[in-house]
């Protein structure tokens, strides 16, 4: 009988695995439910850009590049209600300046 009773009792080590892994999966439940708790902030608003006018004039071009590529723009061009303004070229289209 003293040897059934010493069998059914837990190891400690197999009992010290346990509360590692309950504290760790306690630990996983906290940060989730604060990550969900907190949410996503707000975006600050996009700065204001800057645009000014000059006047064009009618001349060469000083420098002429014969690349393959692809060409980004820096800024798109808007109306005054700031939706952006249709341009004649399209992708892979050469663009001449005149």
């Amino acid at each position: 009988m003293i040897a059934d009773t010493a069998d059914s009792a837990p190891h400690p080590r197999k009992r010290r695995g346990w509360l590692i892994a309950g504290v760790i999966g306690i630990a996983l439940i906290i940060l989730v439910i604060v990550h969900l708790i907190s949410g996503k902030k707000a975006k600050p608003a996009p700065s204001v850009q800057v645009v000014s006018v000059a006047s064009a004039i009618l001349g060469e071009m000083p420098e002429t590049l014969n690349e393959l590529g692809t060409v980004t723009p820096i800024a798109t061009a808007t109306n005054t209600a700031g939706k952006p303004i249709r341009v004649g070229a399209g992708p892979s289209a050469l663009v001449i300046a005149r």
